[in-house]
């Protein structure tokens, strides 16, 4: 399933959020099963790809809920975080560029795709209160990839 950062709608934080935890997911899910970029370039060092597909199957349970969150979260947090109005237009825009940008470049444009993605997860995460468990398998498929 391909994740589509730029489906995410504007309208209300909540739901953008949310959307934007889901697409993650999705992302992140496409790119340890498929070890490959869009431009079938392979992604991860084999020596690892063997730990990191039984640890995702795990870990990629915790995506659902953490979305789910978004919508229990009162709107000043959020707007504390600089997740509401134009500042997350902006964070959400940013993502879905790098996104597409990715789409066309393949494997070169992927870990400054996935730098954006940090800093937007980080105040989400936040504003949540959860845990970094999704932030952490994050960081590990990227610190994964080969050069």
């Amino acid at each position: 399933m391909a994740a589509y950062f730029s489906e995410l709608s504007y309208r209300e934080p909540q739901s953008a959020l949310s959307g934007f935890i889901l697409a993650l997911h999705d992302l992140l899910d496409e790119l340890v099963k498929s070890n490959q970029s869009p431009l079938g370039e392979p992604l991860f060092w084999p020596e690892l790809l063997e730990y990191m597909l039984p640890a995702w199957e795990i870990e990629s349970r915790r995506f659902d809920p953490v979305a789910k969150m978004a919508y229990e979260v009162s709107d000043a947090k959020l707007t504390e975080h600089g997740l509401t109005g134009p500042t997350l237009r902006l964070k959400l825009r940013v993502v879905s560029f790098l996104h597409e940008r990715y789409l066309a470049v393949g494997k070169s444009g992927l870990r400054r795709l996935i730098e954006a993605i940090n800093d937007l997860l980080k105040s989400y995460l936040a504003a949540i209160g959860a845990n970094e468990a999704i932030a952490e398998i994050k960081d590990f498929i990227r610190n994964s990839l080969m050069p």
